[in-house]
């Protein structure tokens, strides 16, 4: 009586959370650099789209959906190290926040902004979404291999 029997999980040693084990595993960073590397692939099978019509048929489904897909798990990636690490590890004062930080831009402005944002604001105002001058702009997204240095 009057002791009292704690239990601490394996993943809440030294006050660190799950989420933060996991952001910091080596396996999510081999999944994210996985990532990085097939939407660059899928940006070269893009840009041969692009200048060869044929080749547009066979793959346009495709690379429509992996847009998407991408654009998806690296929001879901950007939002899970924000939760993590707070709004501090984006501030580029350093190395590690600038390089946060052209993450962050990558993320918003080449994925949502691009492939979400503004076709949908196309769509509602009944506009042509300049869809060769976007996916141009969506090769800013290989400036992400960059990150595959830092890991």
């Amino acid at each position: 009586e009057g002791s009292q029997l704690s239990f601490i999980a394996p993943w809440q040693k030294d006050n660190v959370t799950l989420l933060e084990r996991i952001l910091r595993s080596m396996v999510f960073e081999t999944i994210c650099s996985i990532f990085i590397l097939a939407n660059c692939v899928t940006m070269g099978i893009s840009a041969h789209v692009m200048v060869d019509d044929n080749a547009r048929g066979s793959w346009g489904a495709f690379l429509n959906w992996s847009e998407h897909f991408f654009t998806a798990f690296f929001l879901c990636e950007f939002l899970l190290r924000l939760k993590v690490d707070g709004c501090i590890a984006f501030k580029p004062v350093d190395s590690e926040g600038r390089a946060n930080f052209m993450d962050a831009f990558l993320v918003i402005v080449t994925g949502v902004m691009i492939s979400w944002a503004m076709p949908l604001v196309a769509y509602m105002l009944q506009q042509e979404t300049p869809t060769g001058l976007l996916r141009m702009l969506t090769v800013l997204r290989a400036a992400r291999l960059g990150r595959l240095v830092r890991v």
